[in-house]
């Protein structure tokens, strides 16, 4: 069975109300649940990332640190609804499910429909002026993010952007 199939069976999803994107570096599937939720649901780890329980659990943990210091020094952040872990018997692995409010669509998107104007790209920098603002000392800050296009959404009512981005580049622990 595909795993795109088996992961909407597994959350128990209506297959007609979802929207599949393309995973990143450690997601194998992203989906926008279009049920009145208006969730978006990250499948972290399968084949671009096998992970054991006790990493899965070590990363949700770092998800959640992550999370927590970007919002601490006030980096608006898509907000965790709920983490899981689930057991992939057949893979023999186990993957992070990451379920988050829908904040809209990435930056990357905007580019591609033109609307690429000074607003959008002065928001990302706004964004990314918060994080290079909390330097503790010389080229060391405090948390960072990728601030790649496909990692900022722009927010539903259009008047900021928000990091989506769940895995932690680098923070300290």
């Amino acid at each position: 069975m595909p795993t795109t199939i088996k992961h909407v069976e597994e959350l128990r999803l209506d297959a007609e109300k979802i929207e599949i994107f393309p995973g990143g570096s450690h997601c194998s599937i992203a989906m926008h649940v279009k049920d009145g939720s208006d969730t978006f649901i990250k499948i972290i780890g399968g084949k671009k990332c096998k992970m054991t329980k006790i990493e899965a659990e070590q990363i949700a943990i770092n998800i959640e640190t992550y999370q927590k210091l970007l919002v601490n020094l006030g980096v608006p952040v898509a907000e965790c609804l709920k983490m899981r872990i689930l057991h992939d018997q057949e893979d023999d692995d186990y993957r992070i499910v990451h379920i988050a409010r829908f904040m809209g669509n990435n930056a990357e998107y905007w580019f591609e429909q033109d609307c690429f104007d000074g607003e959008v790209v002065d928001r990302l920098i706004k964004l990314l002026h918060i994080v290079l603002a909390n330097i503790l000392s010389g080229t060391e800050i405090v948390v960072g993010y990728d601030p790649k296009p496909q990692n900022c959404a722009r927010f539903k009512s259009h008047t900021r952007f928000v990091v989506v981005d769940t895995m932690p580049p680098r923070f300290r622990k």
